[in-house]
């Protein structure tokens, strides 16, 4: 018997939770360790462009897997035509996941800055990215996801 929507759906918010709480966690264990006289690194300033671009890059691929993997257009969402059918929820979580974890990324490079003795300030724009991505593209396609796949299955009549 397959497991109920409901259920999958709130797995998929649980992890896409666990990825959000995390950023703010790696603001508070940096802002914890500000006091502490962090190792002498010397390409601190090399290190900074370098992870600025890996960022950005990790939040365009986010945003790009996002887009392209985690859409329904709303062709599919009304079911008013005979197009391909919503992706399973199975290959919808894999793919989301990959997403969540791509715009996550900057906030732990930004922790890596302040760990390696980079000022707090510096972790702000890691993490606001982060949070920006997750919140503002990746959960309401997420959320839209969640409901196409709830009407497909009253539609077909397997939803539970």
């Amino acid at each position: 018997m397959a497991e109920p929507t409901a259920s999958k759906r709130l797995m998929w918010l649980v992890i896409f939770a666990a990825f959000v709480v995390a950023v703010p966690m790696y603001a508070l264990v940096a802002w914890q360790m500000r006091g502490a006289d962090p190792p002498p690194v010397s390409y601190l300033p090399s290190v900074r462009p370098v992870l600025a671009v890996f960022a950005g890059l990790q939040l365009l691929a986010a945003i790009l897997v996002a887009r392209l993997r985690m859409t329904v257009d709303s062709e599919l969402m009304t079911g008013m035509t005979g197009g391909k059918p919503i992706p399973d929820p199975q290959s919808f979580m894999q793919t989301s996941v990959v997403a969540i974890g791509l715009a996550e990324a900057p906030a732990v490079l930004g922790f890596v800055l302040c760990v390696l003795g980079a000022p707090l300030e510096n972790f702000v724009w890691y993490g606001a990215g982060s949070l920006i991505v997750l919140l503002g593209v990746i959960l309401p396609l997420g959320l839209r996801y969640w409901s196409a796949w709830e009407a497909q299955q009253k539609r077909t009549g397997r939803g539970k």
